[in-house]
């Protein structure tokens, strides 16, 4: 088999797998630990999101491209790189102890928050930024699933009424601990070399180049993250379950962004770096692609919420319906969002991607604490939206210098059979909801061949990369 198609395969399966353990972690905790629960360790793995940046402020992704630039294993890139990330995720423990210390006082909050923010160390010391540069998915995807395959037995050994709740972030340590060191071994059998190494001239150089990605990354997770904050701040534990228990479910079908991601930003920095034209073309049907997934499933993703949110969490997260239904706008726009990113990176506009996240972030804050007060967690989901979209529209007026995403051509041709099938399923669901949905999908997929949304010399190319 080839590599390429090997990549992809590895790609799919693992995220797939990895989602859908993922997802039961998500709805057996949801059901254990009730929705106070919940939206505590809700607040611990947003807590986490910062610790993890703080402890690799854009190296991940500069060591990505680094890689995928090079033929020969960069040795003196991964020892330093990684020592770096290790001495940055042990400060970051300590300092979010301290400054969670006065929010939550000497509590089991906050010892939960320090329990979830220590799996910085494992992130840290993992290893998959290299094999993913080096287009070596298969092992990134193997990994990824003995984490959560490890994670969720642990969830069902340890955890079994609110009282076992601080276990939930050992076993979710001990799951990414599992994977770095797998990760590991394969490195040192594979490449060798892989050593401490403390060359502090070294991490100020790496330093210095990652700290627009770092602080893009940074704003990034603010976007992702802030919402859950804010709610928590604003809302009472039990709406801001609610509207964790929406974005939960949201980050499962987010599985199509990650693989995407996995396979689409070695590739783009790899034809930035050898052939132009190639380089352009990807990046068009990069985002057709992507927008050819996505709003279909959106569509389908607002007309069964309810019936998806009752089988996965039950009656009593019924509230969380309506931010469901606003968090698919999101959705539609992160992965978007995804395409246009990795074409910045790629072409080494870090500072550029910077300010666009910083509007954005600025934006979404804004209205998620407004919105928060008038509408509570739905109101939360409105505000996040309104901040992804307008990091779209910036994004898109900045990578029309590098990409020619024409808007006849590439965008409203997709954008028209989604707003077709939208009206389909609104006028048929009423009738029958399985039905309004077969029949939206296939005016959708009838409009983009029609309108020369995906075409057949897309589809080819696509393939003679990924396939």
């Amino acid at each position: 088999m080839k590599r390429p198609l090997q990549n992809t395969l590895a790609a799919v399966a693992a995220d797939a797998l990895s989602r859908l353990l993922g997802f039961a972690a998500t709805a057996y905790i949801a059901r254990t630990l009730g929705t106070s629960g919940f939206g505590l360790v809700s607040i611990g793995f947003a807590v986490l999101g910062y610790a993890a940046l703080v402890a690799s402020p854009g190296l991940q992704i500069m060591g990505t491209r680094e890689v995928a630039r090079t033929e020969d294993p960069p040795r003196d890139l991964v020892n330093n790189l990684t020592s770096l990330r290790v001495v940055l995720a042990l400060g970051s423990v300590g300092l979010t102890a301290l400054v969670t210390l006065p929010v939550f006082g000497l509590t089991p909050s906050w010892l939960m928050v320090i329990l979830f923010a220590a799996t910085a160390l494992p992130l840290a010391l993992s290893l998959d930024w290299f094999f993913q540069g080096a287009g070596r998915i298969v092992p990134v995807s193997v990994a990824k699933v003995l984490s959560y395959c490890v994670y969720v037995l642990l969830l069902i050994v340890l955890v079994s009424s609110p009282e076992d709740a601080l276990w939930t972030p050992i076993a979710f340590w001990v799951g990414n601990a599992a994977s770095a060191l797998l990760l590991f071994l394969l490195f040192q059998k594979t490449v060798g070399g892989a050593r401490w190494s403390g060359n502090l001239k070294r991490w100020k150089s790496l330093l210095t180049e990652s700290i627009p990605l770092g602080a893009s990354i940074v704003l990034t997770q603010t976007i992702t993250n802030i919402p859950v904050l804010i709610a928590g701040a604003l809302l009472s534990l039990q709406e801001t379950g609610l509207f964790s228990a929406s974005m939960k479910l949201l980050f499962f079908m987010l599985m199509i962004d990650r693989v995407f991601n996995t396979l689409f930003f070695p590739a783009i920095s790899r034809y930035r770096q050898l052939e132009e034209s190639q380089f352009n073309t990807l990046a068009a049907v990069g985002l057709k692609l992507m927008l050819t997934l996505t709003i279909p499933l959106a569509v389908l993703g607002v007309t069964f919420a309810p019936a998806i949110t009752a089988i996965v969490y039950g009656s009593a997260f019924g509230e969380s319906v309506s931010p469901l239904r606003w968090l698919f706008l999101y959705f539609i726009l992160t992965t978007a969002n995804t395409v246009l990113m990795s074409v910045l990176y790629a072409d080494k506009r870090d500072k550029e991607v910077l300010k666009v996240l910083a509007w954005g972030t600025a934006t979404l804050i804004l209205f998620c604490i407004l919105f928060s007060l008038l509408w509570r967690a739905e109101g939360t989901a409105i505000g996040l939206s309104i901040g992804e979209g307008l990091v779209t529209v910036l994004l898109l007026w900045k990578a029309r210098t590098t990409v020619t995403f024409g808007p006849t051509r590439v965008l409203l041709p997709i954008l028209i059979s989604g707003a077709a099938m939208t009206a389909t399923v609104a006028l048929v669901n009423a009738a029958s909801p399985i039905l309004s949905g077969l029949l939206g999908l296939g005016i959708f997929v009838l409009g983009v061949i029609l309108f020369g949304g995906m075409r057949a010399e897309d589809i080819r190319f696509l393939k003679q990369r990924f396939v």
